[in-house]
């Protein structure tokens, strides 16, 4: 999106474009139900997504927990240990929340941990999953309505309230709060965010004029550093002018009211003379650096923060509404790149992982420059599939191409490894997709399971190209056979699509061979068929049937047992092997193969 148009873009008039889109309906015709629903799937599809770790369609409905004796936790998401906990409210033009929906939200915990209040199933299976003691949360209050009371506003400010025994969720947890306004800057940034690195940004030493600090060239071989200490309002200039494309690289971007960042604040207002001694400073990369002739300045192009976001954002609220009678010093290295982030991905990103060690980094990210990606990139750009160019996307940033067959790298790995691996060893944990040792699933998705390509084979790419629309058309399928099961054991059986990804493997195991498998799967790597239409279209359609059978009967059997959790079998070893048992050995139809004429290639065999 152009900048000007994103200067221009509100939340408001964005929500009501998507949930339009989304309901196939006006505004006005919606349930308040819907609206809220409305509202929690625009913030996830048109900032979260962008600027966060992405969540498919599978995970929103997963996630959602928002109904009935809800306890005003619409969604609940955890992924390697971090969970975060969405409210969003819808309110009319000119309304918004008030003290109470604060101090409501700011009491969640006390309601998920209190056993009196009741809670619906969707909540209680969530809670399973989350361990209170260890996990780190996001706490994420969003209003589509503007925070105009002081007292709301100043509640917004308080820490929020844990149960006895739970003081630590304090320190694991933080708080953000974005009303109208908040939102249409967050939507502005999330959209600046998805259009790339900003350009030329110059950073002056501290001091008066002839009397700056120098700057200390470190040599670093290809990797040249240059440390200086410079004035905290230029910090937060140039955070004004780039918003969080600043922090591309660096993962951990956002900042909530954490007790450390509460710290950084109170420090920078209160204490602003010692504020340098105080904090760490912030790391750089940069793709080019200039030293003026004085050697007091610098000129960067490309400037990422990769560690310090927190420093500088934290900055930036400490100076409004007004800066500090004192501006602070920080601390500040730059580190050039010169090839460019892509080309040297490797340091790039041992760089930002070492400088992060403290941080919860999302691992899919740091695989987004692996040279993998970029061959996987050019091979799916190379191909329509039904009239749609195909764009896949390793980087959770990549801005959405038009009229485009979009494929996720995090929902691509999950689809690929529950074909070929199985389905739960990621369960509650992606990072172990992007796990290139031999504990971990990078090798298996993007390698031969012994080392990662660098390029895949040919026969390999079209094999894993015919999974991924195998897949992408499975998926409708099982969200749709689960939302029309009568069965209650059906339904919860359909909940996890990668089950029927798993099982339609086995199927083709048990019919062709282990290894004979894929000649029915590569022909069809283009994915120029339709479920249900010429041989192809119907070959699918049988395979997807005896998949879905397969997996409500072995759920149905081991719902049988007095033990059974439905949680649990969705994550354990034990239901791999079931399913394994049943399909290949026990009383199972083989499926026949597809059946090939001149038509193949616009799937009408």
């Amino acid at each position: 999106m152009a900048e000007e148009a994103v200067k221009k873009q509100t939340a408001r008039a964005a929500y009501k474009d998507f949930v339009v889109q989304y309901f196939r309906r006006d505004l006005g015709q919606l349930t308040d139900r819907q609206r809220s629903i409305g509202l929690i799937r625009f913030y996830v599809d048109q900032i979260h997504n962008r600027v966060r770790n992405y969540l498919s369609e599978d995970d929103i409905e997963e996630a959602l927990v928002d109904g009935a004796n809800d306890l005003e936790a619409d969604l609940i998401h955890r992924d390697d240990n971090a969970v975060t906990i969405l409210q969003a409210k819808y309110f009319k033009d000119g309304n918004g929340p008030d003290i109470k929906d604060i101090e409501h939200f700011q009491t969640i915990f006390k309601r998920l941990l209190d056993p009196k209040f009741k809670k619906n199933t969707r909540l209680l299976d969530k809670l399973t999953e989350i361990n209170f003691t260890d996990d780190s949360f996001v706490l994420r209050f969003i209003a589509l309505g503007c925070l105009t009371s002081p007292q709301a506003i100043e509640q917004s400010r308080k820490d929020i309230s844990v149960p006895s025994g739970y003081e630590s969720l304090l320190d694991r947890t933080r708080v953000e709060y974005s009303d109208e306004g908040g939102l249409t800057e967050e939507l502005r940034a999330a959209l600046s965010f998805s259009s790339g690195i900003p350009g030329r940004h110059e950073l002056v030493a501290a001091g008066g004029r002839g009397r700056r600090s120098q700057i200390i060239k470190v040599d670093g071989g290809e990797y040249p550093s240059y440390v200086m200490v410079v004035r905290a309002s230029q910090l937060v200039q140039m955070y004004q002018q780039a918003k969080d494309s600043l922090f591309t690289i660096n993962i951990r971007n956002f900042i909530g009211n954490t007790q450390t960042n509460k710290a950084i604040i109170k420090s920078a207002k209160q204490d602003p003379i010692h504020f340098f001694h105080y904090n760490n400073g912030i790391a750089c990369l940069a793709r080019k650096v200039e030293v003026n002739d004085n050697e007091d300045r610098l000129t960067t192009e490309g400037i990422q923060v990769i560690n310090g976001a927190q420093t500088v954002k934290s900055l930036f609220r400490a100076s409004q509404p007004k800066a500090p009678s004192h501006d602070p010093l920080v601390l500040v290295r730059v580190t050039e790149v010169s090839k460019g982030y892509g080309e040297q991905g490797r340091f790039t990103n041992d760089v930002t992982r070492y400088n992060n060690t403290q941080n919860v980094i999302k691992a899919s990210d740091f695989r987004s420059n692996d040279p993998i990606q970029a061959d996987l990139r050019d091979k799916f750009a190379k191909h329509t599939r039904l009239g749609k160019k195909v764009d896949y996307a390793p980087k959770r940033t990549d801005s959405r191409k038009t009229n485009a067959a979009v494929i996720r790298l995090e929902e691509f790995a999950k689809v690929i490894y529950s074909f070929l691996g199985d389905p739960i060893q990621f369960s509650g944990s992606t990072s172990f997709l992007f796990d290139d040792s031999e504990k971990g699933g990078y090798r298996y998705v993007f390698g031969d399971g012994t080392q990662v390509w660098t390029t895949m084979p040919d026969a390999e790419f079209k094999l894993r190209s015919a999974v991924w629309w195998m897949a992408d058309t499975f998926a409708p399928e099982v969200k749709s056979d689960r939302a029309n099961a009568g069965d209650p054991l059906e339904k919860a059986a359909l909940e996890r699509k990668w089950f029927i990804f798993f099982a339609s493997r086995l199927v083709l195991e048990r019919s062709f061979g282990e290894d004979n498998y894929r000649a029915q799967l590569i022909p069809r790597w283009s994915g120029e068929w339709k479920l249900g239409e010429g041989n192809v279209g119907r070959w699918f359609e049988d395979l997807y049937s005896r998949a879905k059978q397969s997996v409500v009967f072995v759920y149905k059997q081991a719902a049988k047992h007095k033990t059974f959790v439905h949680r649990n079998w969705m994550r354990s070893p034990d239901t791999v092997s079931s399913l394994r048992e049943f399909i290949m050995e026990g009383p199972f139809n083989a499926i026949p193969p597809v059946s090939s004429t001149a038509g193949e290639n616009r799937g009408q065999l």
